[in-house]
């Protein structure tokens, strides 16, 4: 299992893949791809998944392409989700919906470590803080990448953010959360 950064460069999306190191580089690339799409508003930075997909749609090989998506896909619940249901709804939809062929015990790990480290992540560059969340609020956008091997030259990734909300007001506040935040704080997966 590799879940860390494999160079010493930038890499915009945390990493949770069981890949060969062949198809690792492959991953780093993807995920610095991806990492083109991060955009600045008001000085909080965001992953532009519609920008993201445009790219990919309009990439003209056949090495990085968009797995049809079942026609009616089930919609995870938005709103007040504690990590773990989003973390359930990810495995739901990765293994049931699309047919990823992820190891859950490692991606309910890498997300609860994030979550748990915030201070980690955002130095890492996997997480931003938002303070322009609503009300008193304020959000961490967690950027991480899911990758499963197909064979021994083709894997598949799932780029994923998860929004957190909590009625936080600092981002040093954030530091040091526990897994099971009760009603202080509402998640949101973006697939």
């Amino acid at each position: 299992m590799t879940n860390a950064k494999a160079t010493d460069e930038d890499t915009p999306f945390d990493t949770c893949a069981k890949l060969t190191p062949e198809l690792f580089l492959a991953q780093i690339q993807l995920n610095k791809f991806a990492g083109q799409y991060l955009t600045s508003i008001s000085g909080d930075q965001t992953f532009d998944k519609d920008g993201f997909l445009s790219a990919v749609r309009k990439y003209p090989f056949s090495d990085l392409t968009i797995l049809p998506v079942p026609e009616n896909p089930s919609q995870p619940p938005s709103g007040n989700n504690p990590v773990s249901q989003m973390c359930n709804n990810i495995v739901y939809f990765m293994r049931d919906e699309i047919g990823i062929p992820i190891d859950a015990d490692a991606m309910y790990a890498t997300v609860s470590n994030a979550f748990t480290n915030l201070k980690w992540a955002t130095e890492q560059g996997f997480a931003s803080f938002s303070s322009s969340s609503s009300g008193s609020n304020s959000a961490f956008e967690y950027r991480v990448m899911f990758s499963a091997p197909v064979d021994e030259e083709t894997f598949i990734s799932f780029v994923c953010t998860i929004l957190l909300e909590a009625d936080i007001r600092t981002e040093e506040e954030w530091w040091g959360l526990v897994c099971d935040l009760g009603d202080k704080a509402a998640g949101e997966e973006r697939l």
